[in-house]
């Protein structure tokens, strides 16, 4: 991304207030893709935009433990506790952390309340989608998809049209 410029204002200058649609942006919070203070800095210049974003990639579900080699595509990657890199190398290969482990890294890094953090991570994107109100929101007529959370944002169970699609094993 370029600097801000006073002649060429490029995405910064969509924070400024004016007629345009408001801006989206989306952050990978898990530690390694985007800085603490980035995120933090991102989300108190506009906290209406923010949209989480988990960038994991099917190494996620693997159950070998960091530092085993497994693909990813055609190209072999080295799985870590937060993300994939090329084997060999140090270049990001995607996350393999849980999106609501994000979500709980956003709150850290911002100090938002739960239901901020949980907008960022439903809600701005529904809207950005254009598929607002029938998701992102549990108002009459919508979709009814959500998840039920405790206190540190765990996820207790998913719905998916309004029926139990998942729930927590209670032995966790």
């Amino acid at each position: 991304m370029r600097a801000f410029h006073h002649r060429n204002p490029c995405v910064i200058g969509t924070l400024a207030p004016g007629p345009y649609r408001t801006p989206f942006y989306g952050l990978i919070c898990d530690g390694v893709h985007t800085h603490a203070t980035a995120v933090a800095m991102a989300y108190h210049t506009h906290p209406e935009g923010a949209i989480l974003v988990s960038d994991a990639i099917s190494a996620m579900g693997d159950q070998h433990g960091p530092g085993t080699p497994t693909r990813l595509g055609t190209q072999s990657v080295e799985v870590g506790t937060k993300h994939a890199v090329i084997a060999g190398t140090n270049r990001l290969a995607g996350s393999v952390m849980k999106f609501d482990d994000g979500v709980r890294l956003f709150r850290n890094y911002t100090v938002c309340s739960q239901t901020e953090a949980l907008e960022a991570a439903s809600l701005h994107a529904a809207k950005f989608l254009n598929v607002h109100p029938r998701k992102g929101c549990l108002n009459l007529g919508s979709d009814a998809d959500f998840i039920i959370v405790d206190d540190e944002l765990n996820v207790l169970q998913t719905y998916i049209a309004g029926q139990l699609a998942w729930q927590r094993s209670i032995n966790k």
